[in-house]
């Protein structure tokens, strides 16, 4: 919508909008958090708020009180279940780190190529 020569509105998803917009030639952005994004990601049980938090680079106040405030009921009886479920994640992700930086290595001392042979996996399991 054009309110004059100088000021548009547009309403949108602001990833696809933006790809419309030239390079410096905004003055200002007014944008909300993705809502559905946020019940979804929280309706999941997989993240927690702080999760969710990060993910929009806000913090997990406003999260919670964007679920409030769309009646979605914050259950803290899971709560140490998503927090656990999160480390476990975040520990997988620093372990397969590790294990390819372990197998670069053993390719740069070996000199020779090398065939990678799973020797055994681990799972992980929230009670």
């Amino acid at each position: 919508m054009k309110i004059n020569d100088d000021i548009y509105i547009k309403q949108g998803d602001c990833l696809e909008l933006m790809k419309e917009i030239e390079d410096k030639s905004i003055d200002m952005i007014l944008c909300d958090l993705p809502l559905e994004e946020i019940i979804n990601l929280y309706c999941d049980e997989k993240y927690t708020l702080r999760a969710i938090a990060k993910k929009f680079n806000t913090n997990h106040h406003k999260i919670k009180n964007i679920l409030l405030k769309n009646n979605i009921k914050i259950d803290n009886k899971n709560r140490k279940k998503r927090t656990m479920r999160a480390r476990l994640e975040e520990n997988e992700e620093a372990i397969m780190g590790k294990r390819n930086d372990l197998i670069c290595e053993i390719k740069k001392r070996m000199g020779t190529s090398t065939e990678l042979t799973e020797l055994f996996t681990i799972e992980w399991e929230v009670i």
